[in-house]
């Protein structure tokens, strides 16, 4: 079966990080769509300490909305996850699966600081302007250099409020098709590592998931492209 993909990207990246796994989709006959979120990316310019979770659940639906998506995969990486839950408690009917891409994977009322830092929240007062920046020396579980420089030229600072927004969740997560690919390799001592790991060893053992081991670093999408976009079709 063909369908249309949407991949939204993680925090501090954007569009632009799918560029090496549309073509393996396109290639299987399928359409996909990666969309920026407001404040990163080449739209960094539009954001401001007051962009939020809300602006990027927004974005996305605003984006099916134009694209008139239905039945279709919906593909969040990292930090999206947060994006996608959100986005599925708005118009869930219209997705068919949701792929948490070594995501955060929230529960009713938790933050993305609340996974990453395992309910403690994170300290982000050294950021007076509102705006969080990529940690020095973090390189998303990439080994290749150039691939490291690649994604530090184009990482944004993103805001602090996207980041601190508790989501609600009203629904019955464990009704929708959703999958987790845990990628398993490089995992670079960041707390953002450990987070996600923590919450995808519970999800592991749900029967209400399904996970996928991926020995890739965090960045699959960069440094495996092709295995990433194969995973991916084979949930279409």
């Amino acid at each position: 079966m063909k369908r249309d993909i949407l991949l939204v990207h993680g925090g501090m990246h954007g569009g632009w990080c799918w560029r090496r796994v549309m073509p393996h989709i396109f290639a299987a006959g399928h359409y996909a769509v990666a969309p920026t979120l407001t404040g990163l990316g080449h739209r960094a310019r539009l954001g401001s300490a007051a962009t939020d979770l809300d602006t990027h659940v927004e974005d996305i639906v605003a984006c099916i909305e134009m694209e008139e998506m239905e039945d279709f995969i919906l593909v969040g990486h990292s930090y999206a996850g947060m994006v996608i839950t959100g986005v599925a408690e708005r118009i869930g009917k219209r997705i068919a699966h949701l792929v948490y891409l070594d995501a955060l994977a929230p529960l009713d009322g938790e933050s993305a600081s609340d996974i990453v830092t395992r309910g403690q929240g994170a300290d982000y007062s050294a950021f007076a302007d509102g705006m969080a920046r990529p940690m020095s020396g973090y390189d998303f579980g990439l080994t290749d250099e150039c691939d490291m420089q690649w994604v530090r030229r184009r990482c944004t600072p993103q805001s602090v409020a996207t980041l601190t927004q508790k989501l609600a969740i009203a629904g019955d997560p464990s009704k929708r098709r959703r999958t987790f690919v845990e990628c398993t390799s490089e995992r670079d001592g960041a707390v953002l590592m450990q987070g996600i790991a923590v919450r995808a060893a519970s999800i592991a053992a749900d029967p209400t998931w399904n996970h996928i081991a991926f020995a890739a670093g965090h960045d699959c999408m960069i440094s495996h492209p092709a295995e990433t976009a194969a995973i991916i079709l084979s949930l279409a």
